[in-house]
């Protein structure tokens, strides 16, 4: 019996060890470019990148390479375009993480709501059709978040309301397979 725990309490200290020490090259390979860029715009690209990696394992330092992203995005000196979408993105990253892993809806609305606003804006004022195109798409992914988040609360009326709006910008945008999401 002795030898059976032995083997047991083996076992598990090896896998945890697997599961502990396990590599993620992607990550890995995020982290070194990371260390070495300079240029704002590629790292707020990378810090999205590495709080996507982090999500599942770990929600709060998923949420903090965000928020980095989102501080270095709305630095004063990052008046360029992209980085209202970079700041936008990281809202709306963070709302999936509130939503999906910890449960706070609220919470995952708030940022939601936020991103939502900041992509309206980029698509209004925009003179770039490309940017214009990347904010609708950020628009509508936010409608569905919020629409998401609304229907985990029972808020089912709202919840359509969203999934429609989101559905007449994935048809301007001719998006069909998020066009399929939207109406199912």
């Amino acid at each position: 019996m002795k030898l059976i725990k032995a083997l047991i309490i083996f076992f598990l200290s090896i896998c945890s060890c697997i599961n502990i020490f396990g590599q993620n090259p992607k990550l890995d390979s995020l982290l070194n470019v990371y260390k070495n860029s300079a240029h704002d715009s590629i790292r707020c690209r990378l810090m999205l990148e590495i709080g996507n990696q982090f999500q599942k394992q770990s929600p709060d330092t998923s949420l903090q390479w965000y928020n980095n992203a989102y501080k270095t995005a709305t630095k004063t000196e990052n008046h360029d375009e992209i980085f209202k979408l970079y700041a936008a993105g990281s809202l709306q990253a963070s709302g999936c993480v509130e939503r999906y892993y910890k449960g706070n809806y609220q919470k995952a609305l708030e940022y939601t709501n936020k991103s939502f606003n900041i992509y309206q804006t980029i698509a209004a004022k925009s003179k770039s059709r490309e940017i214009q195109k990347k904010a609708k798409k950020g628009m509508a992914e936010a409608l569905m978040n919020i629409g998401n988040a609304n229907w985990l609360q029972f808020s089912y009326n709202v919840a359509i309301e969203k999934y429609k709006q989101a559905a007449k910008l994935y048809k301007l945008l001719n998006d069909s397979s998020n066009l399929a999401l939207a109406y199912s």
